[in-house]
């Protein structure tokens, strides 16, 4: 199977998302965190909607659609009171101007989502194309 794994342990600016399909690594690459969720590091997670914070925990990936951000794909919380929100806050992946090696330069760390998995437009492509419906999703972090 496919697997999705982010690091929220690690700054914004390090590679803290891979995809790992069949016991190798297909992507590697920067991933955004919510925006009240910490600056470079992130510092705390919520189920909450209108938090604009990351969630964390266990994952199963959704459909494919094409909405404001382009193309995107919605994910399920698959733990009670953990991130079982995350379908109804809109927490999606997608792709985003400020998750390029530009913004980072100028900025010293990569911008900030309202809690979704952003990433480039490029390597979201990646990640939709390779895990579209079911893919497994593990999200990490430690809380201040």
């Amino acid at each position: 199977g496919t697997v999705i794994l982010v690091d929220f342990r690690q700054p914004s600016y390090k590679k803290r998302l891979w995809v790992v399909q069949n016991r190798q690594i297909k992507i590697n690459c920067r991933v955004a965190h919510g925006k009240k969720s910490g600056e470079t590091f992130t510092t705390s997670f919520s189920n909450k909607p209108e938090s604009n914070k990351s969630c964390i925990g266990y994952f199963k990936t959704g459909n494919v659609y094409w909405g404001s951000k382009g193309l995107a794909m919605r994910i399920y919380g698959m733990e009670p009171g953990i991130n079982d929100n995350a379908y109804e806050r809109g927490i999606v992946f997608h792709g985003s101007d400020y998750v390029s090696t530009s913004f980072l330069l100028r900025n010293g760390r990569i911008g900030r989502s309202l809690g979704c998995f952003a990433t480039s437009y490029q390597d979201n492509s990646k990640i939709i194309s390779l895990c579209r419906y079911g893919a497994k999703l593990y999200a990490v972090g430690t809380a201040a």
